[in-house]
């Protein structure tokens, strides 16, 4: 239900931007406003939908359904998606784009409708509070758990802010592109990272966590800072 709701309200957003965009009425505090929405819808929709896979799948196909995932979310977020907006973008503005994108949240809500949770998942359900206070008490008995969340946040407020920001912007102003180019680009950019995302997950899919994983994965983070 957090999932279906968090589509809605993101469908919503991208829709609004898309059609003020459309009708050439759109302006700044728009863009600020209904992508504060998108963002704080965004914020229920991952959580549930990175935990939702033990509440779909046996144990036993755990691991399948995890290495799935770790090919397909690199590969849509990174390959695919970009590579069809950028498409989009170029051949019929941006406005149409968001709107696109609009109508693929309402897919998804349709989608997560047929899914059926087995019956011990959604007993857990039931106690949310509980499930927070174990999840905060977790963390907080863990220190690599609460320097790892810290981490996280530092890097994706260093990294994807002026990443997506900066990048649109050094595509068109300092390089004079034009919105279609620069559309191509930004897609294919992203595309590129996709790739190397897509290989390194297979890669560590067919072999087993490094003793010293923690230390691995915050290497990884600082070595996508400096890049």
């Amino acid at each position: 239900t957090v999932m279906i709701v968090s589509d809605i309200v993101r469908a919503v957003a991208i829709g609004a931007i898309g059609a003020l965009g459309a009708f050439g009425v759109l302006r700044l505090w728009h863009v600020v406003t209904l992508g504060a929405v998108f963002g704080f819808a965004n914020g229920f929709f991952n959580p549930a939908a990175r935990s939702l896979v033990p509440d779909l799948l046996p144990d036993e196909d755990l691991p399948r359904g995890n290495a799935l995932l770790s090919s397909a979310r690199p590969l849509l977020l990174w390959i695919v998606g970009p590579l069809c907006a950028g498409a989009i973008v170029a051949l019929a503005g941006p406005a149409t784009a968001l709107l696109i994108d609009a109508v693929s949240f309402v897919g998804s809500a349709l989608l997560l409708t047929r899914l059926v949770r087995r019956g011990a998942a959604a007993e857990r359900s039931r106690r949310p509070l509980q499930d927070l206070r174990d999840g905060v008490r977790f963390v907080r008995d863990n220190r690599w758990a609460t320097v790892w969340l810290a981490t996280v946040a530092f890097s994706t407020l260093a990294f994807h802010g002026p990443f997506d920001v900066l990048i649109p912007t050094m595509l068109k102003v300092d390089l004079g592109l034009s919105e279609a180019r620069a559309g191509w680009w930004i897609a294919s950019i992203f595309a590129g990272g996709g790739v190397a995302a897509l290989l390194v997950s297979v890669a560590v899919g067919q072999r087993d966590l490094p003793r010293r994983f923690m230390t691995v994965l915050y290497c990884a983070e600082a070595l996508t800072l400096i890049g």
